[in-house]
């Protein structure tokens, strides 16, 4: 009885075929659209910067904390690279740079640790540097070279922000 109705079926469906039918050979090729990958689009200056999935932990606190953070993108060797590394180590000796300010500085070249920073941030080559106010919002990227005086004005202006509303461990709404 089964194999009755699965025959009955194929030949109701066409299967089997006649002469007016077309096979597979003469069908028309589907078309098949590729969707492109979503692009992230990184925080331009004067926006939130949110870390993203594989942020560094440590990064992903202090960019959610109170602090200002500094994160610098060099390579070990290269001279503008290395003029922006003491720029960067300038200002965090500094009276402004000194307190209430986390850095942090990725060797390209090292062991890669700094996750999805490069497309948070917006890093497209060395050096690179950006700096977040207490507000969450992208202060200043810089490419290329950059001395210690801008990098200070940048921390003294992300300083001034006033500091973002803490998270609230719950959605809005919802009761715990």
């Amino acid at each position: 009885m089964c194999a009755a109705a699965v025959i009955a079926l194929a030949v109701v469906a066409g299967c089997g075929g006649s002469s007016d039918a077309e096979t597979d050979a003469d069908a028309a090729p589907e078309t098949v659209v590729a969707q492109p990958a979503p692009v992230f689009e990184p925080a331009a200056p004067g926006e939130q910067v949110r870390p993203g999935a594989s942020t560094p932990p440590a990064v992903a606190r202090a960019i959610r904390g109170p602090k200002v953070v500094m994160v610098a993108f060099l390579l070990r060797g290269a001279a503008d690279d290395d003029a922006v590394r003491e720029a960067v180590g300038a200002v965090r000796r500094s009276a402004v740079g000194g307190r209430g300010v986390a850095y942090f500085v990725y060797d390209v070249d090292a062991k890669p640790t700094f996750g999805d920073l490069p497309e948070v941030l917006g890093v497209t080559e060395t050096p690179t540097v950006a700096v977040i106010g207490r507000d969450r919002a992208l202060t200043n990227r810089w490419v290329g070279l950059v001395d210690a005086a801008i990098l200070r004005q940048s921390v003294a202006d992300a300083k001034s922000a006033p500091p973002a509303a803490a998270e609230s461990p719950l959605p809005k709404g919802a009761s715990g």
